[in-house]
C-alpha cells in the first residue's frame, strides 16, 4: 500500500513538474497538487496504522504466545553502533543446514519442530511449503540470514558490560503466536533457568 502510494505520487510530482508543493491550499490549487497532498497523508496514515498494528500484534504474541524453548549456538560479537549483542545460531539438523546454499536471502520456509515434555522444540527439518503441523509438532516460519536459518530473530541485544551473564545461554526462550511468529523474549541456562 505504502510502494503503491509514494509510486503514483512520484508519477504526479514529475508529469506536473510539481517539486516543492506549497502547503497552502487556496481555491487556485491545481488539481494534481491536491491528488499529492493527499497521497501524502494516505501515506503518512497508512504507515501509523500499519506500524500500530505490528506492535499490538507482538505485545499479544509475548502476553499470550506458546513458550517454547529451541537450542543455540551463541557467537558473541560487538556492535560499536548498537552496543553489546550475542549472534545466535539456532541449532538445526545438518540435513537443514545444506539447505541454506540453496535458499536466496530472506526466502521464507517452515521448520517442522517437536516438542518435548518440557517444552524444548527441536527442529525436525525444513520444507518449502507449510505444512500442518502433528500431534506434538509445531511449524515455525524460517529464514536465511547470513548463511545461517533465523527463526524469529539472530541476535541478543544488551547494555554494555554485562557480556558475562550471557555466556551460559544454552537455550532461547521464544513466544510463539497461533500462526507460528516466534518473538525471541529472552535466553536460558542449559536447566531452563531465564538469564538476567
Amino acid at each position: 500500500l505504502m510502494f503503491g502510494a509514494g509510486s503514483v505520487l512520484a508519477l504526479l510530482c514529475v508529469a506536473t513538474g510539481l517539486r516543492r508543493p506549497n502547503l497552502h491550499l487556496g481555491a487556485g490549487t491545481p488539481a494534481p497538487a491536491l491528488i499529492a497532498r493527499s497521497l501524502i497523508g494516505v501515506a503518512a496514515l497508512a504507515t501509523g496504522w500499519l506500524s500500530l498494528q505490528s506492535i499490538r500484534g507482538n505485545e499479544a504474541i509475548i502476553a499470550n504466545g506458546r513458550v517454547i524453548y529451541l537450542a543455540l549456538a551463541p557467537v558473541d560479537p560487538r556492535s560499536l553502533v548498537q552496543g553489546d549483542y550475542m549472534r545466535l545460531n539456532f541449532a538445526v539438523p545438518a540435513g537443514a543446514r545444506n539447505l541454506v546454499n540453496g535458499s536466496p536471502l530472506g526466502m521464507r520456509r517452515w521448520a517442522v519442530a517437536s516438542v518435548d515434555d518440557r517444552r524444548v522444540a527441536t527442529i525436525e527439518h525444513i520444507v518449502d511449503a507449510e505444512p500442518v503441523a502433528g500431534a506434538g509438532q509445531l511449524v515455525l516460519p524460517v529464514r536465511v540470514k547470513d548463511g545461517r536459518w533465523i527463526v524469529g530473530t539472530d541476535a541478543w541485544f544488551f547494555k554494555e558490560g554485562p557480556a558475562k551473564t550471557w555466556e551460559g545461554a544454552r537455550f532461547g526462550q521464544l513466544r510463539v503466536g497461533a500462526d507460528g511468529t516466534a518473538l525471541l523474549v529472552g535466553l536460558t541456562d542449559k536447566d531452563l533457568t531465564p538469564l538476567k
